[in-house]
């Protein structure tokens, strides 16, 4: 995921606590209930922002994964072609 996406997704979930904790303080409730509300609506967010987080990190590692294999077989290749041409410059010399 690209860094303006982790900013949106940052953004939006600060929003949402914002306008979650500003909700439950305007409500009628009892000062405890509105607490246990604000503090299950807490949780309920950070379990969320939890898996977004295990979303991005495995995307990542998928991402990073596909650039160690691209790399091995640029290398691979790369290693060819250096004794492919060694192996021609020795038969040159011979």
């Amino acid at each position: 995921m690209s860094n303006n996406t982790t900013k949106v997704i940052g953004a939006l979930l600060v929003g949402a606590a914002v306008g979650v904790a500003i909700g439950m303080l305007m409500a009628p409730d009892k000062g405890s209930e509105t607490r246990k509300k604000l503090a299950d609506d807490a949780n309920d967010m950070a379990h969320d922002a939890e898996e977004e987080i295990k979303e991005v990190i495995d995307t990542i590692r998928k991402k990073v994964s596909e650039m160690e294999q691209t790399l091995s077989q640029g290398l691979d290749k790369a290693k060819e072609m250096v004794e492919e041409k060694a192996h021609q410059i020795k038969n040159n010399m011979s």
